[in-house]
């Protein structure tokens, strides 16, 4: 309940929940599991102001507040407030109190492109995306990298496991004065 372990007692009527069953002999579900999940609301960023993040969706608008327990996450990489941008999307879980959702964690998707990797230099790596942009992003101990094959399962790598010709993903927080900041990069092998 909530991430919290519990008994059937600590789930209430009109709560949603995810069960996992099987099925007995005269096909009569047995559940195996329960989880009552953290509340959650998300949508497109429309406002930062200080602690509070304003969500946009398809339910409207939500106030999600932040702590410096609060996670951020995309992809892998784990970030800070900092690194939240108006326009991005976001899901955000937490505890409710009072009608307002505290976030213990925040999804995060930041701007993604495809493209390949024509440089690298240090720790900046310059991709050529689809669209025929030239994008130079600047690397750090926290970015993640990720190695996809066509055939077979993903493995974690490293900046060296970056190759010039690659075809690549990314996520990264666009800069417009100097080097992009590059959250993740999946590398695409065998294709």
């Amino acid at each position: 309940v909530r991430g919290q372990k519990a008994t059937i007692n600590d789930v209430k009527v009109g709560e949603q929940v995810t069960v996992k069953f099987v099925l007995q002999g005269d096909n009569v579900p047995l559940a195996i599991g329960i989880v009552v999940p953290r509340p959650s609301v998300g949508g497109k960023i429309t406002a930062i102001d200080g602690n509070t993040i304003t969500l946009n969706g398809p339910k409207g608008e939500n106030k999600v507040v932040v702590t410096s327990q609060t996670q951020y996450r995309s992809h892998g990489y784990k970030g800070i407030l900092a690194d939240l941008m108006i326009g991005f999307r976001a899901a955000a879980s937490g505890d409710v109190a009072n009608g307002v959702l505290t976030a213990t964690s925040i999804e995060f998707v930041p701007t993604v492109a495809k493209g390949a990797v024509t440089a690298i230099q240090g720790d900046v790596v310059t991709i050529k995306t689809v669209r025929q942009l030239t994008l130079n992003l600047q690397g750090s101990p926290g970015t993640v990298v990720l190695i996809r094959p066509r055939v077979g399962p993903n493995v974690k790598g490293t900046s060296a496991d970056i190759k010039v010709g690659m075809p690549a993903n990314i996520g990264f927080i666009p800069n417009k004065t100097g080097n992009s900041h590059l959250l993740w990069i999946d590398l695409l092998t065998g294709v």
